[in-house]
């Protein structure tokens, strides 16, 4: 049996429609619903589902504790013999379970599953497209460091929402999610990384991800983005070196070059509060970074070397122009910048 793991917080307009993509799957499973101090009529809408089908199982919390809790909360609740996550937001692909049924009769300890994303903005869908990793099952521990590490380069290592963790496994581990701003699904999967012994990978988009895009006045502003993404960095660095792959220490150093443009250009939004002495500082605090010295991958889009080249040169005014061009054009034509 596999436990699905739903945090619910005034979901009541999309819950039906993620219980739902459960309903019509063939396999053994059961839902946690893990009402976490909804306002609106989620409560109720969660004690009616549990009423209408055996395998839902319901939690309320007496106030809103956030994601991070009620996924804990969950956690601690999961009777099955793996344990993954379901956005309230989202839905399963249909045969999803049966996709998943020769991975838990293998008993691996970890799956990661494909991911259908769908982009929109109000009723318009933006875009459409399959996230899906390379179908394998792996037991050698070079083979199983170099898929996370090409998960991550595919961005399909740092969700939580595809994929499955053996419950007994999990607990042994003792990892639980911790609370953070920004990435904390990517810090649990971090987490668990080092143990892992047994990975399956199925080749198959079975979760429905939904991402509503706000205008870019209204987009969710976080000052601690940097300091974030930077302890990121620091644990992938940390994990390669642990497996002995120095050799990706190059496209680690492309990923942080990322970064750091992403946090030149927020530094740029006025929320940020930054007057342009506050802005170089930033700069130099990235000049001084081992990372701004590092060798980097043929691939690195244009954009990220030129930052490169800025950050090792005596010029920070030319960097921080930088993060005045990705500001505008992040605007005008979002990603452009960063294509090869």
């Amino acid at each position: 049996m596999i436990s699905f793991i739903t945090p619910c917080y005034n979901a009541a307009a999309t819950l039906r429609r993620a219980v739902g993509g459960l309903l019509t799957q063939k396999g053994d499973w059961e839902l946690w619903l893990i009402d976490d101090g909804s306002t609106d009529d989620t409560a109720v809408l969660c004690d009616e589902l549990a009423a209408q089908h055996e395998g839902i199982r319901v939690l309320h919390l007496p106030e809103n504790c956030g994601s991070v809790v009620a996924r804990n909360c969950g956690l601690e609740r999961a009777g099955g013999d793996y344990v993954a996550f379901l956005d309230a937001d989202d839905e399963l692909m249909p045969g999803a379970l049966e996709a998943l049924e020769p991975a838990m009769a293998a008993e691996a300890q970890a799956i990661v599953y494909g991911m259908r994303v769908t982009t929109t903005r109000g009723t318009k869908v933006l875009r459409q497209e399959d996230l899906l990793p390379f179908g394998d099952h792996l037991t050698e521990p070079e083979d199983i460091h170099a898929c996370l590490w090409w998960l991550e380069s595919q961005t399909l290592f740092g969700y939580q929402c595809n994929k499955a963790y053996r419950l007994d496994f999990l607990r042994a581990t003792g990892v639980r999610l911790a609370g953070s701003p920004l990435l904390e699904d990517f810090f649990f999967n971090a987490a668990i990384a080092p143990h892992i012994t047994g990975l399956w990978c199925i080749d198959q988009p079975l979760y429905s991800y939904h991402r509503s895009v706000a205008g870019s006045l209204s987009t969710r502003f976080e000052p601690d983005y940097w300091p974030i993404h930077r302890r990121k960095i620091a644990v992938w660095d940390e994990l390669l070196n642990a497996w002995d792959m120095h050799f990706y220490t190059r496209e680690l150093g492309g990923l942080w070059l990322r970064y750091a443009l992403s946090s030149l250009e927020r530094n740029c939004d006025r929320r940020s509060g930054l007057d342009k002495n506050a802005q170089l500082m930033h700069v130099e605090q990235l000049r001084e970074d081992p990372f701004a010295q590092v060798h980097l991958a043929p691939e690195t889009p244009w954009i990220l070397r030129l930052l490169h080249r800025h950050l090792q040169g005596n010029n920070p005014h030319r960097a921080l122009g930088l993060g005045h061009v990705a500001h505008v054009a992040k605007k005008l034509m979002p990603g452009a910048l960063l294509r090869r």
